[in-house]
């Protein structure tokens, strides 16, 4: 009833305005006018300003209203967050992520996207520059990798089987909107590595707890990863996450965990033993404090201390150990030196799932084609699907007795841990282990070791993603002739072959003499 009565004053109003009134009597209706504007809009208007109402949108869908308004409150939300992160300087920082070498790694788009971007998502570009080339340009990353993907939910981008080559600065834009810069860290086989199981695991290496250097003002600490999915299903597998090696400061630290409910939740679940996970590391962090520093020392500390809090402010407070962007002296302390990547791995057992059945109805909802896309059976129906990474297939030859790694050439587009086998038997690590004699392991990166290659290891050998084949590799041993031969034995032998050979031409030669003289 308030409402119909506001509507009608409304338009009485607007009558009177476009009527030759008297100006006073004109100016008075505008006054009221605005001051039912105003109260109409302090009763409905959003947070944000944002005036959704019946006036704004006539006979609108109260439903589609509220959606549209929950659209552009979380967007002017994300602007809000993006400036605040922007700091004094107004500037953005880069974010580092650190991954192992043939894993996988999301790189999140963080561009605000309003509800009028959210359908042309697919503009999104992702750029990439290498780092370890001073005269390198920006290039587009080709979308067209089998191991490269771009989601078209949110612009994220994905990384699977990563190489060494890859790593570098990433960022997205959208037009002239940028993203952060993140540099992404590749962790090769040249990093020391640690193998670490959960707390519930007995008499086995736990993760190493943090470390405070007061000294120096930072903290070394494993920066850790998710859980990767079961290797296996429909029966016991294991599962993996890994711990990269990081430093940050405790000043800079401090202050974040006031600030940001998110950081003191992480260091929470870094410190916190708990029962129910098992990635938890120490109850405190370690402390180190050297009482025994001369003052020479100490200025150096001091100086390292300052290069540090320059460094790792550009990084937001994060940073690896062994990362180009790390400065040699700070790599160098003792504490970081010695520091080493850990890899975590538990048992798991998952349910295998269903077939992902596609069924096509009629108007009356009757069943009249069905496609078991589990068994790569799709329906006209659908489309077409995406298509799957394809499998890589490589030869090796290897010389008899050399040592070699065999690293799984191809990847599904998931994070599975890899299972090798030959034929159809799996090759279990510690059993392989044992029958070999030590000779033949798999490591904590699943990756098969020969120390010596015999000719019986000449084989077949696939790695496989769960059910899936991801990769296949033919080894051939050949035998080398040894190098470090005596050559005062050739010598010897070559003396008479050589006298032989001129000995018979000697002769030839007299003999040719003789019969041109007769």
């Amino acid at each position: 009833m308030l409402l119909l009565r506001i509507i009608i004053i409304w338009y009485l109003i607007d009558i009177a305005i476009n009527f030759d009134l008297p100006i006073k009597l004109k100016n008075k209706f505008k006054v009221i006018r605005e001051k039912i504007h105003n109260v109409w809009k302090k009763k409905h208007r959003s947070n944000l300003d944002i005036d959704i109402s019946e006036f704004e949108y006539p006979r609108g869908n109260k439903t589609l209203q509220n959606i549209n308004k929950k659209l552009w409150e979380n967007y002017y939300e994300c602007l809000k967050q993006r400036y605040s992160k922007l700091g004094p300087e107004k500037s953005l920082d880069l974010s580092t992520l650190s991954v192992l070498e043939g894993t996988s790694i999301t790189i999140n788009c963080d561009i605000c996207l309003s509800p009028n971007d959210v359908y042309t998502i697919e503009k999104i570009e992702w750029i990439y520059r290498d780092i370890r080339n001073i005269n390198a340009e920006d290039t587009q990353i080709d979308l067209l990798d089998d191991n490269i993907i771009m989601s078209y939910e949110n612009g994220n981008l994905t990384l699977y089987n990563v190489q060494r080559f890859q790593e570098g600065l990433y960022w997205c834009k959208m037009g002239d909107t940028f993203s952060n810069y993140h540099y992404l860290y590749v962790t090769d086989e040249s990093e020391p590595i640690i193998m670490v199981r959960p707390e519930e695991a007995m008499n086995a290496q736990h993760p190493v707890p943090p470390l405070i250097l007061h000294s120096y003002g930072i903290k070394i600490f494993s920066s850790w990863s998710p859980w990767s999915s079961c290797s296996l299903c429909g029966m016991v597998g294991t599962c993996v996450r890994y711990g990269h090696c990081t430093i940050s400061l405790l000043e800079f630290e401090q202050d974040d965990k006031v600030e940001s409910n998110e950081a003191l939740s992480t260091e929470k679940s870094i410190l916190k033993r708990s029962k129910n996970e098992t990635d938890s590391i120490s109850e405190q962090p370690a402390e180190y404090v050297n009482e025994r520093l001369t003052d020479e020392e100490k200025i150096s500390h001091r100086r390292l201390k300052i290069l540090a809090e320059n460094v790792l402010k550009m990084f937001q407070n994060k940073l690896p150990c062994r990362s180009s962007f790390t400065p040699r002296l700070i790599q160098q302390i003792p504490e970081v030196k010695n520091r080493k990547t850990e890899i975590m791995k538990k048992f798991c057992k998952v349910k295998c799932p269903t077939d992902e059945i596609y069924e096509v109805r009629d108007r009356n909802g009757k069943v009249i084609e069905t496609a078991n896309n589990s068994a790569g059976i799709f329906s006209l129906a659908q489309g077409i699907p995406e298509l799957q990474p394809s499998v890589k297939r490589v030869t090796l030859y290897e010389k008899h007795g050399y040592s070699l790694k065999l690293k799984c050439p191809g990847n599904m587009n998931t994070d599975l841990p890899v299972v090798w086998k030959v034929g159809t038997k799996i090759l279990d690590p510690n059993l392989i282990k044992i029958q070999s004699g030590g000779r033949i392991s798999i490591d904590s990166r699943e990756q098969i070791k020969f120390k010596s290659l015999r000719y019986a290891d000449i084989n077949i050998y696939s790695c496989w993603q769960r059910n899936t084949l991801s990769g296949v590799i033919r080894l051939e041993v050949s035998y080398e002739m040894p190098k470090n031969l005596d050559y005062r034995v050739i010598m010897l032998g070559a003396i008479p072959l050589v006298s032989v050979f001129l000995y018979v031409y000697y002769r030839a030669w007299v003999g040719r003499k003789r019969n041109l003289s007769l």
